[in-house]
C-alpha cells in the first residue's frame, strides 16, 4: 500500500524527519540561506511567506510525471536533482493522493484524471493553440527551425505549443507545459519588456526564488529600462547561447503576440547557434515571425 511504502522509506532515510515532522520553511537569499522551521512541537515558524520546502519538491515530482508521462522513480531523480528517498517519498505520497498511477508492468508513474481537479478553477480564456498551430506550422515549413508558443507562469515560460518535432533542427522537442526561467530566455524577455508595469514589478520580486546565479544574473540585467526600451523600440528579443537548455548550442528571436489587456504570449524561433550570427538570423526571421504573429492575433481577433 502507497501508506505503507511511505512509512517504510521514512525508516530506511535518516533525515526523513525534515520533510513529514517538521515543516520546513527556506529562503535562498544568492550568498547564504536563511531557514525558519515549524516543528511538531507546536514552534512558531520565524516568516511564514517562505516556501514549505516538502511542497515545492512534491509539486516538482507531479510536473516531471506529467511532463515526462510514465518515468520511473530513477527518470524523477535524474530530472529532478532529488536524493532517491526523497523521490520515492514524493512519489508515494502522490499516488496516495490519487494524483498518480504505477503501471502494473512495469515500476512507471503517470497522472490520473484526478490532476484535472487541480485546475478546476483556472478557465482557458482562448483558443490560442488551435487558432496559431496552422501559423507556425507554416513558419516552420518555411524556414526549417522549430518555433515555440509560451505564455507566463510566475517567473518561468511555459510552452504551449511547439513545432520542434516538425523538424529535426534542433536538439530538445520541447512538448506543452516545458517551462523555461523568464529571465533567461528570449520569450521571457520580449514578455518582460511588453507587460504591463504592475506585472513587471511582480515578476523582478522573485528575482530572490532565481534557481542559479546565471538567472540572478539575467534579471539584473534585464531590470535595465534602457534594455528593456530598445526591446520594445525593436518588437523583439533575443537570446543567445540559451543556457537553460541544449547546453548552448542554441540561441532565439521571440516576438510578442499583444492584444488590448496586454502581452497574450510570446512566439520564438531557436536556430543552432554555430548555423549563424545573431545579426544574420535577426535579418532573416525577424520578418517571418512578425508576419507569423500578426496572422495569430488577426486569426485571435475574429474569433
Amino acid at each position: 500500500a502507497p501508506a505503507a511504502g511511505i512509512a517504510s522509506a521514512t525508516r530506511r532515510d535518516p533525515h526523513s524527519r525534515s520533510e513529514f515532522s517538521d515543516l520546513e520553511v527556506h529562503r535562498d537569499n544568492g550568498g547564504g540561506g536563511e531557514m525558519a522551521k515549524r516543528t511538531a512541537t507546536g514552534e512558531k515558524a520565524k516568516d511564514s511567506a517562505f516556501p514549505v520546502r516538502a511542497v515545492s519538491r512534491a509539486i516538482r515530482v507531479l510536473q516531471i510525471i506529467n511532463r515526462r508521462g510514465n518515468p520511473t522513480i530513477m527518470e524523477i531523480k535524474e530530472e529532478s536533482g532529488l536524493a532517491y528517498p526523497t523521490v520515492f517519498r514524493m512519489v508515494m505520497t502522490l499516488q496516495h493522493e490519487g494524483l498518480i498511477e504505477s503501471e502494473s508492468s512495469r515500476k512507471r508513474y503517470r497522472p490520473t484524471e484526478l490532476v484535472w481537479s487541480l485546475v478546476t478553477g483556472f478557465q482557458e480564456e482562448d483558443q490560442l493553440v488551435p487558432k496559431a498551430r496552422p501559423f507556425i506550422q507554416e513558419l516552420t515549413m518555411e524556414v526549417l527551425w522549430p518555433i515555440a508558443i509560451s505564455v507566463r507562469v510566475g517567473d518561468r515560460m511555459m510552452v504551449k505549443d511547439s513545432t520542434h518535432a516538425m523538424t529535426t533542427q534542433t536538439f530538445t522537442n520541447y512538448y506543452p507545459g516545458h517551462t523555461l526561467p523568464i529571465f533567461d530566455c528570449a520569450a521571457g524577455k520580449a514578455y518582460i519588456a511588453f507587460c504591463s508595469d504592475e506585472e513587471r514589478e511582480m515578476i523582478f520580486r522573485s528575482i530572490v526564488n532565481a534557481r542559479t546565479e546565471d538567472q540572478r544574473l539575467a534579471a539584473m540585467i534585464i531590470q535595465d529600462s534602457a534594455y528593456l526600451d530598445r526591446i520594445r523600440e525593436q518588437g523583439y528579443a533575443t537570446n543567445a547561447r540559451n543556457a537553460h537548455t541544449d547546453m548552448g548550442r542554441t540561441s532565439s528571436i521571440a516576438v510578442p503576440i499583444l492584444d488590448e489587456s496586454g502581452v497574450k504570449a510570446c512566439v520564438a524561433l531557436t536556430f543552432f547557434d554555430r548555423a549563424m550570427a545573431m545579426s544574420n538570423a535577426v535579418e532573416h526571421y525577424v520578418a517571418p515571425l512578425r508576419a507569423t504573429v500578426a496572422k495569430i492575433t488577426g486569426a485571435l481577433s475574429r474569433g
